[in-house]
């Protein structure tokens, strides 16, 4: 048996590219400001915290929908019709949905670039189940502490 402690392997607060709880305002302060940036580099928590918030507004925003409050095909709530409200409601979805989808392809370019990797290697998710596997590992794999063709390391 190995006599080292058992959380030996944990990230502690100091070292680089740990997800820390208090880094999730400067993580979602750089997602918003580099939102179409492709140069540079992300650390693990600044590409995961705006993934979790992407993933709690997403629910809250389909929330009433899911237990039929809010119908966007005919624009309603609580079933009184709402068609201008509606619309509108659609087009800012859309434009956010827009906003959303440009700024994580530009997140998961610069955390590919973290971990020494080009961002063509984003287009790997084509690739039927491996290549979203494989993906998925390079965004979890841990940073490079060195300096690497795409920049200095970050600190958040």
């Amino acid at each position: 048996m190995d006599s080292r402690e058992p959380y030996q392997y944990c990230y502690t607060p100091t070292q680089r590219g740990a997800v820390n709880p208090r880094h999730i305002v400067p993580a979602l302060k750089r997602f918003f400001g580099r939102a179409f940036q492709l140069s540079g580099r992300a650390s693990l928590g600044e590409f995961w915290w705006p993934c979790l918030l992407w993933v709690i507004v997403s629910r809250i925003v389909t929330l009433p929908e899911l237990f039929d409050l809010l119908d966007f095909k005919t624009g309603s709530f609580l079933g009184v019709s709402f068609s201008l409200v509606g619309s509108s409601l659609k087009i800012l979805l859309v434009l956010c949905s827009l906003y959303f989808a440009i700024a994580f392809f530009t997140l998961t370019v610069r955390r590919l670039h973290d971990v020494r990797e080009s961002g063509w290697i984003h287009l790997f998710v084509v690739i039927p189940v491996l290549g979203f596997f494989y993906l998925l590992y390079l965004l979890t794999k841990t940073s490079d502490r060195s300096t690497n063709k795409y920049g200095h390391p970050e600190t958040l």
